[in-house]
């Protein structure tokens, strides 16, 4: 009991010194937000680039691994996990396409975590369990490359949504 009041009274203190702190002239504030805009154009130009090297990427392995004929004709890739994974996919795309199109762009209410709260744990997890159930089926067919190959596809995928 004693341990929670001292950690309490630390946590007090530790928050009237943070607001003390916080109360800092003009200059200051405008020296930091100064700063923070440099960092963020920064931050901007390397995001696009790290954008572009993932695409990239993805466009290498769809290319080169020859990954979509794998998928269609390969007689290795064990199917049953190939289709539970994109029923999974599936859900997730359903999932995400719900939340972009109806609460975004038709609702327009930008906290719909609000309104749906369990719509991204269980988006998140059935996009897991399809990276797991692709890894598993495709693995006869690249072995240990298979995550590898599988995530850089995905984040091609997510670098290509974020560009529109």
């Amino acid at each position: 009991m004693e341990d929670s009041v001292r950690l309490r009274e630390r946590f007090k203190t530790s928050y009237q010194n943070l607001m003390q702190d916080s109360n800092t002239d003009k200059a200051d504030l405008n020296a930091f937000e100064d700063a923070r805009q440099r960092s963020l154009t920064r931050s901007s130009a390397w995001k696009t680039a790290e954008s572009i090297v993932w695409f990239i990427g993805s466009l290498i392995i769809l290319r080169y691994t020859d990954f979509i004929l794998v998928l269609a004709y390969e007689p290795t890739v064990n199917r049953p996990w190939l289709y539970t994974g994109s029923g999974f996919l599936a859900i997730f795309i359903l999932i995400g396409s719900w939340l972009i199109i109806w609460y975004n762009i038709i609702l327009k209410v930008d906290d719909y975590q609000k309104r749906v709260p369990a719509a991204v744990p269980i988006a998140t997890m059935s996009f897991l369990i399809s990276f797991g159930c692709f890894t598993y089926a495709l693995w006869p067919v690249y072995g240990f490359l298979t995550p590898l190959l599988l995530f850089t596809l995905m984040m091609g995928v997510v670098v290509t949504v974020s560009f529109f």
